[in-house]
């Protein structure tokens, strides 16, 4: 099971996350702001979790060829 870091909301209208900032103002827009780092270490850790996840060794079993009608 993967667990999610919590978002922070702000009284204010701020959603702080991992790696964006939402902010949302009084008149209904919104103003974005991208951690770039911390994207990629989020991005990173994605990876290797999934690539975690995959066997080692990999069976291949022979395909089973049809017979030639002569």
């Amino acid at each position: 099971m993967v667990t999610r870091k919590k978002k922070v909301v702000d009284p204010s209208g701020v959603v702080k996350g991992s790696h964006l900032t939402v902010t949302t103002f009084s008149d209904g827009t919104t103003k974005l702001d991208w951690d770039d780092e911390a994207l990629m270490r989020d991005v990173r850790m994605a990876i290797l979790r999934a690539e975690s996840t995959i066997p080692v060794t990999i069976e291949n079993k022979p395909s089973k060829k049809k017979a030639k009608d002569t």
